[in-house]
């Protein structure tokens, strides 16, 4: 009798231990924790070799080895480690900028430029190579992507992409954009440098100059139609935009003195 309870202790004993032993690998080893403003990357030590236009793992393929091409947002989450290896890296925050302290120049440029909305260039760093001469490239081709991100919080394989922040464009009132075209056919001669108030207004008009705008989809070049003042999200590898004043006056009435209205 005492044997056999020697022998119930001896078993639960060991239960016990192996829990404790399982819960010390499973919370100590095993644990991968991204913070609020973060991002887990999952790597597979073993699997295939990924094919030659591939530097990640495509989702839903796990049977290669490598850097898995999904993140994994903000939380907990287990992993084998004998399996996988795991990197905590942080978002891709694109900022949205505060146009409560905007003041502008003379020229309608801001002043304090981080007030500035951004926007994120994206590189793909695999793919299709894309023909000879493009800069800018369509979904699936390696290099700078047509679309960008808005301002915003993004979970970004760096190991896949690369961003860029560079400022939007800010249309202030009283003044437009005029914007040019850089990628595209041929559309006439065009003039480079900035234009000035005089300037659009020779522009404007078609038929008086019609060698410098282009209305073509295709066409590289100053386009016809301006923009209006706003913010405007804009790929800066095809668009270029100057801003240009066209005349704003501000008049104030203000009656609170006793001496009368004032101007």
């Amino acid at each position: 009798m005492r044997d056999i309870k020697k022998l119930i202790m001896s078993g639960i004993v060991l239960v016990m231990a192996l829990f404790v032993l399982y819960e010390i690998g499973h919370w100590g080893f095993e644990r991968a924790y991204a913070g609020p403003r973060e991002a887990l990357m999952v790597i597979n030590k073993f699997g295939d070799a990924l094919p030659p236009d591939r530097i990640v793992v495509p989702t839903g393929q796990n049977h290669f080895k490598g850097m898995q091409q999904e993140l994994l947002g903000p939380g907990r989450y287990f992993f084998n480690p004998i399996t996988h290896d795991w990197k905590v890296v942080p978002l891709v925050e694109i900022a949205a900028g505060d146009p409560a302290r905007w003041e502008f120049t003379s020229d309608g440029q801001i002043k304090d430029r981080s007030t500035i909305p951004m926007v994120g260039l994206v590189a793909l760093k695999e793919g299709k190579t894309p023909p000879p001469g493009m800069d800018v490239v369509e979904a699936g081709y390696k290099g700078i992507q047509r679309e960008v991100l808005t301002p915003g919080t993004y979970k970004i394989n760096t190991q896949q992409f690369e961003v860029t922040l560079e400022p939007a464009t800010v249309v202030p009132p009283g003044s437009v954009g005029v914007v040019t075209r850089l990628i595209g056919e041929a559309g006439g001669p065009v003039e480079s440098q900035a234009l000035t108030t005089a300037a659009v207004a020779t522009t404007m008009p078609a038929a008086n100059v019609p060698s410098r705008l282009v209305a073509g989809p295709k066409q590289r070049g100053i386009l016809r139609d301006v923009l209006q003042p706003g913010i405007y999200y804009l790929n800066t590898r095809l668009m270029k935009v100057s801003i240009v004043p066209v005349g704003y006056d501000a008049i104030t009435l203000d009656h609170s003195s006793s001496t009368g209205i004032k101007f």
